[in-house]
């Protein structure tokens, strides 16, 4: 056998591995259901009341994960679970996926999708200080205005 026959052979064996490889769960992922070549827990994820089938799940422990070809879902099915991930270990799950549509459209300052940096910190300072208790007690009566103001709007012209 030629040496180009032989690297094409070891070059479709890597690519087949490869393509087998994905919807497998990584090693360092939380357990869950067994996966499927290719499309891992695609027919496993719930369509409707997706509530209740990942509270099925909680067999594989509080935090389990889902694969769905390359991406994974890591599910939490309870309080201290949510705790644990969001609060214990907020330094390793705070950040978020690239958007670049969406960073484009915002110019990067969208609050609910910003990567845990400077910008988000100051953003995020800002929103806490205008949505807490005290503050919202101040927007009350702003509120009841436009509240009242619909209301008169809807009754004049119901379009």
């Amino acid at each position: 056998m030629s040496l180009i026959a032989f690297l094409i052979a070891g070059a479709i064996a890597l690519a087949v591995a490869k393509i087998l490889s994905i919807g497998q769960r990584e090693s360092d992922l939380p357990p869950g259901p067994p996966t499927r070549p290719i499309i891992g827990n695609l027919l496993d994820f719930p369509l409707s009341k997706p509530y209740l089938a990942f509270t099925a799940l909680k067999t594989y422990g509080d935090i389990c994960s889902l694969k769905i070809v390359h991406g994974t879902i890591v599910i939490l099915n309870s309080v201290e679970a949510v705790h644990h991930v969001l609060v214990t270990c907020n330094a390793a799950t705070a950040s978020r996926p690239d958007l670049y549509i969406l960073d484009y459209v915002t110019g990067g300052f969208y609050l609910i999708i910003m990567k845990n940096e400077s910008n988000w910190r100051t953003l995020r300072k800002a929103a806490m200080e205008t949505m807490n208790a005290k503050a919202v007690e101040v927007h009350k009566p702003i509120q009841s205005a436009e509240a009242v103001q619909l209301l008169h709007d809807l009754l004049v012209d119901p379009q």
